[in-house]
């Protein structure tokens, strides 16, 4: 989960962060990643993603690759969070 980082298309399937993942586990044909990349996503992006396209397919792990830079620049609305801080699904 990501985003253009993840996504990848700037080099071939099998050297993206996705693969080199799924090659690092091994060889076991239990074993399969999903690249949930999506270019130009931020973290409410992908929070909707994990939430509602990734949980329901029950995964064992989910991976969040964030980058320090434009992931934590974007200003997130108000709207978007309940009054803890926490992020409302509904804002979707």
């Amino acid at each position: 989960m990501g985003d253009s980082l993840t996504e990848a298309l700037q080099v071939p399937d099998r050297e993206t962060f996705v693969a080199r993942i799924e090659q690092a586990l091994g060889t076991d044909p239990g074993v399969h990643c999903e690249n949930f990349g999506i270019s130009g996503s931020g973290p409410l992006d992908e929070y909707h993603r994990i939430r509602h396209d990734v949980l329901p397919t029950h995964p064992d792990a989910v991976v969040l690759c964030l980058f320090p830079g434009n992931d934590f620049l974007d200003a997130c609305p108000e709207a978007a969070f309940d009054e803890q801080g926490r992020p409302l699904g509904e804002f979707f």
